[in-house]
C-alpha cells in the first residue's frame, strides 16, 4: 500500500509518497512561496533530484503538463502525442496531489504552467476551406 502525505500551508505545499510495505519514501517534493514572487518547486524521486526547467528543450517557452487518473491514460492521449510531435516535453501528472498543484501553481522559473489538453482546445479553430468556382464558358 502507498500513502500520500500532504502538508498544505497558506503559501506552501509539501508532500511525500510512502510505500508502507517497507516504509520507504518513493517521492517527495515541495512548492514554496505559492502566489508570491520567487515561487520554488522541488521534487525528488528516489535519489534523483528533478530539475525540469534545466532539462527541457531550449525552444520550449512554457512548462506543459497533462493530468490523468492513471499514467497509462496520459500516455495514450492524442494531445500528448501531438505535443511531442511538435518537440514539446510534457509532464505526466497522475497523482492525486497533482490536481492541487495545478490549482496553485501559475509559473515556475519565469515559465508558465500550461495544461496541454486545455491549450489544444483553445487553439482549435475551424479551418477555412477554399472552394474554387469553375467558370462556364
Amino acid at each position: 500500500m502507498k500513502v500520500l502525505v500532504i502538508n498544505a500551508g497558506s503559501s506552501s505545499l509539501k508532500y511525500q509518497l510512502i510505500n508502507m510495505d517497507d516504509e520507504s519514501v518513493i517521492a517527495k517534493g515541495a512548492v514554496e512561496r505559492i502566489g508570491i514572487e520567487g515561487t520554488h518547486f522541488t521534487q525528488k524521486v528516489g535519489d534523483r533530484v528533478i530539475d525540469y526547467v534545466k532539462d527541457m528543450p531550449s525552444t520550449q517557452k512554457d512548462i506543459y503538463y497533462i493530468t490523468a487518473e492513471r499514467e497509462a491514460d496520459a500516455r495514450k492521449s492524442p494531445v500528448l502525442e501531438s505535443a511531442r510531435q511538435h518537440g514539446c516535453d510534457v509532464l505526466l501528472w497522475c497523482d492525486p496531489v497533482d490536481e492541487y498543484l495545478t490549482e496553485s501553481l501559475r509559473d515556475f522559473d519565469g515559465k508558465k504552467f500550461v495544461d496541454v489538453s486545455k491549450a489544444a482546445r483553445t487553439s482549435r479553430r475551424p479551418r477555412r476551406t477554399r472552394t474554387r468556382r469553375h467558370r462556364r464558358s
